[in-house]
């Protein structure tokens, strides 16, 4: 083998080189060390376009009162942001740290940050993750505040809308 190797030219032994190289290349693995996700379009589409894929801050806080406990309520926001102001029950899972998390994904779980914007960017990395049940907070920790925190009586209101003032007070 090693006459042979000696008797080939130069250009031989680079192309020989680089087809071995090439195979083991093949065979090695993904090129982008596992970055790339597979996501269903149009299962995506039909959650986002049906709302399927959120919870109202009236909602939550209605699961709240009544204690229910089959979902996982995750505040997105850093640790600074979580320890002056959380919603009840949250636990702190910033969003750059939300792909090392321990969450299940069979499990619900509803996402929130100030607004709709880092909780729609982890609700797609979850879903392209395969996570199942994976909600957004309907406008986020403002809209709670807005809503839920400090209601305001409708100006005009009938008498529906001022009972349902009250009761949220």
């Amino acid at each position: 083998m090693k006459k042979l190797w000696l008797s080939l030219s130069l250009n031989k032994k680079l192309a020989l080189v680089a087809v071995g190289l090439g195979a083991i290349a093949l065979f090695a693995g993904d090129p982008y060390g596992g970055t790339t996700i597979k996501v269903n379009e149009k299962a995506i589409a039909l959650s986002t376009v049906e709302n399927a894929d959120k919870v109202s801050v009236t909602e939550l806080a209605d699961w709240i009162i009544k204690g229910k406990s089959d979902f996982e309520l995750i505040d997105l926001r850093s640790e600074e942001k979580y320890n002056e102001y959380t919603i009840p029950g949250s636990q702190s899972i910033p969003l750059p740290q939300l792909s090392s998390s321990d969450l299940l994904r069979n499990q619900k779980i509803v996402l929130f940050s100030e607004d709709d914007v880092a909780a729609s960017q982890a609700w797609f990395i979850l879903k392209s993750k395969k996570y199942k049940g994976v909600y957004i907070l309907d406008g986020g920790l403002n809209t709670w505040k807005e809503k839920v925190l400090f209601p305001k009586a409708p100006a005009n209101g009938s008498k529906d809308d001022l009972a349902k003032f009250e009761k949220m007070k």
